[in-house]
């Protein structure tokens, strides 16, 4: 009897899983449409890893990767390498890592919830995982490649793990071990794993059980990680990672300091106006409303900040709202010490990190994402079998219209946003022998990686390619200017600055349309459009224009009114 229920828990938790890989899988390759540039440059350098051993600019095994100068820790791409290996650099295989990622993100919210109660609800788990799974903000994400959702992964299987060694099934080595995978995967957890296992055992230090074995292969796993985060931080360019995107490099927020403290000392004592707008009081009044900003109901439950990979409505579903409130009234009453630890920590926690660098962003505080639906899982607690029974229901319905249009209104409404519009440009210009001129006025990215990965540039061949010209900006971004005959400028050139023959891309309505309109006239220079490119609305993204000078360039004098 036993062992049928064993069986049949085993089904049911393989179905789920089963149906969250089959649901995700759905159109991979084209929603989101198109690759961003962080998966481009990611997808590159794991097919660079593969295939040579060294990074796109011929680093041998780098701790972390330099890449257009966002700076990537290094376990989500070596992880990737093997996929990229054997399916080759493809938009599935870029994305599948993520995949991967969030079955396994699910499965082990199903442990989770059975580690933590201490009386078995094999329901309640496996409610758990579908709620995560099938969570808008984690379904969103997980279907782009992004390191956020393996680090969350692998938190929350350390969390398991830790767990099961408290209650000695296991040793605390392997939390341990999934803790550093975490750190070194994304930035946020260096913030987040030490203050909330701080805060953990602080809380359960009189029950904290610790073998001195463990203690010493876990002391030493530890210290192995501070030496490598210390190494990446100050020596392999960590550091300049953290200075791009934390609040005190921020211009703008000295710009309003100065013009607050401007105007007050126009009316009233400099020491006062220094008391009131300083530095200290500018930073911390910021980070206080990042922080805030993390739990606008708004966002979660109504409407979403998030583009490029969410349609219109919440990062939760509407129905998650309630859920999400009784079961955090559910565990501040009834739940264990455990649970109050972990659920609360986990949340108030979380936002901590990505409040350094700005209000809530989608990919920086994903921490967050899992623990709304695990907590909303336990208000099934508080309601009848027939009121959970509707609640799936409304669950399970609210959730096919997400994905109707997810997969049907997303990907045309929102490839704006998705940089979509280079992977037909890319297709399109692939051949062409004329110097290229690309402007990132009014489509600013790192346009240099989609050209390697749409035209599948070997990765041997870009790092001996002597035609590189490139420029680390002060703010350690790195600006590639050229690429064989291709040349990626800030604007679209002066006439007297391009060869006799050449193409322009532009976006097509700011930059082709005044080019043309302005020049068409003119005697010495002929302009052939060759094509517009479109995003998925109708709307024109990029505009290809051949420019062919034929002699000395005059043009008709402006009509004066």
């Amino acid at each position: 009897m036993i062992r049928r229920r064993k069986m049949k828990r085993l089904s049911i938790f393989v179905g789920i899983l089963a149906l969250i890989i089959t649901f995700h899988l759905y159109q991979l390759n084209s929603i989101p449409p198109g690759l961003s540039n962080d998966e481009a440059n990611i997808g590159y350098e794991a097919w660079s890893i593969a295939t040579t051993g060294k990074d796109q600019w011929g680093d041998a095994l780098p701790a972390v990767f330099e890449g257009f100068g966002n700076w990537s820790l290094p376990v989500y791409i070596y992880l990737l390498s093997p996929l990229i290996k054997i399916f080759g650099p493809t938009i599935v295989a870029v994305r599948l890592l993520s995949l991967i990622s969030v079955v396994t993100l699910s499965g082990f919210s199903y442990v989770l919830l059975r580690e933590l109660r201490k009386t078995p609800h094999d329901w309640l788990a496996v409610v758990a995982s579908v709620f995560v799974g099938f969570t808008p903000w984690i379904f969103g994400l997980s279907r782009t490649a992004n390191e956020a959702t393996l680090a969350v992964a692998f938190f929350v299987a350390g969390l398991v793990f830790f767990l099961r060694a408290q209650q000695r099934k296991g040793s605390m080595i392997s939390p341990v071990v999934l803790f550093s995978l975490a750190a070194l995967t994304y930035y946020g957890m260096w913030v987040f794993i030490p203050l909330f296992l701080f805060t953990i055992v602080v809380i359960v230090r009189k029950s904290l059980v610790v073998s001195t074995k463990d203690r010493i292969a876990g002391g030493a796993i530890i210290a192995v990680l501070i030496s490598v985060l210390v190494l990446i931080s100050f020596r392999q360019g960590g550091n300049k990672r953290l200075n791009q995107v934390n609040i005190f490099n921020d211009p703008a927020l000295v710009g309003v300091l100065n013009q607050k403290r401007g105007s007050c000392v126009e009316m009233y004592p400099n020491v006062l106006c220094q008391l009131f707008f300083n530095k200290p009081t500018t930073y911390g009044a910021t980070y206080i409303s990042n922080y805030a900003s993390h739990f606008s109901l708004r966002e979660w439950f109504i409407f979403n900040s998030a583009p490029g990979i969410l349609p219109q409505g919440g990062f939760f579903l509407l129905i998650q709202a309630p859920l999400f409130l009784i079961g955090l009234w559910f565990i501040v009453r009834r739940g264990n010490s455990m649970e109050k630890s972990v659920y609360l920590s986990w949340i108030l926690l979380a936002p901590l990190a990505d409040s350094l660098t700005g209000p809530g962003n989608f990919t920086r505080s994903f921490i967050l994402a899992p623990v709304i639906p695990l907590v909303g899982s336990y208000s099934l607690f508080m309601l009848s079998k027939k009121l959970r029974a509707i609640v799936l229901l409304v669950f399970a319905f609210s959730w096919m219209g997400f994905f109707l249009s997810y997969t049907s209104l997303f990907p045309k409404a929102n490839s704006i946003y998705t940089h979509f519009e280079y992977q037909p440009l890319m297709e399109y210009m692939r051949g062409e022998k004329l110097p290229i001129y690309l402007s990132s006025r009014f489509r600013d990215t790192k346009q240099y990686v989609f050209l390697l990965f749409y035209n599948r540039m070997l990765p041997r061949s870009f790092q001996q390619d002597r035609t590189v010209i490139f420029e680390k900006e002060t703010d350690g971004w790195i600006w590639v200017k050229q690429l064989d005959n291709w040349h990626f400028t800030k604007s679209i050139p002066i006439i007297g600055d391009l060869p006799s023959d050449s193409v322009l891309i532009g976006a097509s309505k700011e930059e082709i349309e005044p080019f043309v309109k302005q020049y068409q006239p003119c005697l010495g220079i002929q302009l052939h459009p060759k094509n517009t490119i479109y995003y998925l609305t109708g709307d024109p993204a990029f505009s290809v224009l051949e420019v062919k000078k034929t002699g000395e360039m005059t043009c008709p004098e402006p009509k004066t009114p």
